[in-house]
């Protein structure tokens, strides 16, 4: 297997007109096609969760073939305390922009073998929200 290129998702810009690019641990930036070392060549994404939708499709090219597809699913809490009931698309919408996952590949490798890639995703399609939510547990504590 030739050597696997990883890349991170990087903040770019002011708090303002916050950006994000794609590095990979060897200091080139992403370009849509492929990697160069001027930073300006880079991609410039206006959303976290699209780049790192393209981060995973840069990793996915080298398992691509792996013959082992398997799916978990776990479940992300949101308590949400407030004056008033949120609406769940209101909170999906807050989500979408506040909440980031990202996986620290640099430090820990793809997967839990070195011929594994797992991708971590927030399915924000089937949020749900639970019949016995604990409404006042915030009150009794």
């Amino acid at each position: 297997m030739p050597p696997i290129t990883i890349p991170v998702v990087l903040a770019w810009g002011t708090p303002k007109h916050l950006r994000y690019v794609i590095m990979d641990t060897d200091g080139r930036y992403w370009t849509g096609k492929g990697w160069a070392t001027c930073q300006r060549q880079a991609v410039l994404f206006a959303d976290h969760n699209d780049a790192n939708y393209a981060a995973g499709h840069i990793l996915l090219k080298h398992f691509r073939r792996s013959p082992v597809y398997q799916q978990f699913v776990v479940p992300l809490e949101m308590r949400v305390f407030a004056d008033a009931e949120i609406s769940p698309a209101d909170l999906k919408q807050f989500a979408k922009k506040a909440v980031k996952l990202s996986a620290l590949y640099p430090n820990h490798g793809t997967g839990p073998t070195p011929t594994s890639l797992v991708l971590p995703r927030l399915n924000w399609s089937r949020m749900t929200q639970p019949i016995n939510s604990d409404r006042d547990l915030h009150i009794n504590e």
